[in-house]
């Protein structure tokens, strides 16, 4: 018996390929026999770790192949073909609408993998989710199989590497108040939302205040277009949008930031949160999708939005040393839940049982 996971795209560093490499060490650990396949990988993988998808051939009937479901993917044509046993780990698609005015390569793209949820429905023998949010996406669209939350795969050890310690110490020489947010520049992340509350932040409380909004983007891309035009229409200063960084250097942003500030409206689970959270950094936060089940205690979740009164949240935070002592002591607490040993167990413990009742199914 093998244990076989197929991933669209496997990248060295990305939240799901974290995923994928950590649950292979643990099932090689546990003495099963594993396989990688992905139609994309990054070329910084070992080549002995993954291999094409075009040389899966047909898995036999003892195996269980573990598909890591988050695009469109046309190679799923095939699962009905096999005979093995079939997990989904589903880490969500990106409803289409957000991308609709922008992109329409990217809009077509997650309307179809959202229309294969509904028909891969009854494929699975069971299913692994990373959170409520993402479990009730699933059970929407018509599965009936069962289905388990276990913790996002997170590589701490990745964040114990050295920052770039040039770029710290001159982020640090600012006496500004550093407000910052981490991801690629994206509709659905609602960086607009993150602009707004800043520009009220700054005018209203503390002029002497940056946000950096840490992220790759498109330079000609309509929606980073719009976010420019909409900061120059705000005549808002000290916004910075770093554009593809090294990982050191945004190492260096949360070593530096005194406050990280997320608008995001669609998240199956939300990495920035929890890296925040491990770097010591007060959070503030849009209650949506998977982000109020990620960050748990650790932050402050606002039910609506309103630039004003995140951006008061923000100034409260930001002046009271006893909250912010408060939020550290939470998000202690709350990274206890990520570990990687924790979430790495109790992923394996959701595979081995399934594996040890599959007869049963």
């Amino acid at each position: 018996m093998r244990v076989i996971q197929v991933v669209p795209t496997l990248l060295y560093g990305d939240g799901v390929g974290n995923a994928v490499l950590a649950l292979d060490a643990a099932l090689k650990n546990k003495g099963y026999k594993t396989a990688i396949y992905a139609e994309n990988i990054s070329p910084k993988v070992e080549r002995h770790i993954a291999k094409p998808i075009e040389k899966i051939g047909d898995p036999n009937n003892e195996d269980i192949l573990i598909y890591h479901f988050g695009c469109a993917f046309t190679w799923t044509k095939h699962l009905r073909d096999f005979k093995c046993k079939i997990i989904f780990a589903y880490h969500n698609i990106t409803p289409p609408e957000f991308f609709k005015d922008y992109d329409i390569k990217v809009y077509a793209d997650c309307k179809r993998g959202r229309q294969e949820i509904s028909r891969l429905a009854d494929i699975p023998d069971y299913c692994v989710t990373f959170s409520n949010f993402n479990k009730q996406d699933l059970l929407e669209n018509g599965y009936k199989c069962k289905i388990d939350i276990v913790p996002a795969l997170i590589q701490f050890s990745d964040y114990g590497k050295k920052c770039d310690a040039k770029f710290l110490e001159k982020l640090k020489a600012d006496t500004a108040k550093k407000i910052i947010f981490t991801g690629r520049v994206c509709p659905h992340k609602k960086f607009e939302d993150v602009i707004a509350s800043f520009y009220d932040y700054q005018k209203f409380f503390n002029k002497n205040s940056k946000l950096y909004l840490v992220g790759k983007y498109d330079e000609y891309g309509k929606y980073y277009f719009k976010l420019k035009e909409f900061v120059e229409t705000l005549k808002l200063k000290n916004v910075f949008f770093t554009g593809h960084i090294s990982f050191s250097q945004i190492l260096s942003y949360y070593k530096a930031a005194d406050l990280f500030l997320c608008q995001s409206e669609h998240e199956g689970f939300c990495v920035p949160l929890v890296e925040a959270m491990l770097f010591d950094v007060p959070i503030v936060a849009y209650d949506s999708s998977a982000v109020g089940e990620t960050l748990g205690d650790g932050g402050i979740l606002l039910q609506e939005k309103d630039p004003l009164l995140t951006a008061s949240v923000m100034a409260q935070i930001l002046e009271d040393e006893l909250l912010r002592k408060k939020i550290s002591e939470n998000q202690k607490r709350r990274l206890e839940n990520f570990s990687s040993e924790k979430a790495c167990g109790q992923f394996l413990n959701c595979i081995e049982t399934f594996i040890k009742t599959q007869g049963n199914l």
